[in-house]
């Protein structure tokens, strides 16, 4: 994603039996701000993640990735 201009996250969700998602995510607040209970990038993802670690048996890893460096 060398063309994204903000940092971005990869995050990949597991369930039983090879289910799942991976998901690309790449977060730019408006310019007014977040939104009302997700103020930040961090509560975005949080309740983000919250969705598939909530599930019985699933479990969700994440990467954060900026342009210039990759992988942080």
């Amino acid at each position: 994603m060398a063309d994204t201009p903000y940092p971005y996250y990869r995050m990949q969700a597991s369930g039983p039996g090879e289910s799942g998602y991976s998901l690309l995510i790449q977060i730019e607040q408006g310019a007014g701000g977040g939104l009302e209970g997700l103020p930040s990038e961090e509560d975005v993802i949080a309740a983000i993640r919250a969705i598939f670690d909530g599930r019985a048996g699933a479990s969700s890893a994440l990467t954060r990735y900026s342009v210039t460096t990759h992988a942080l």
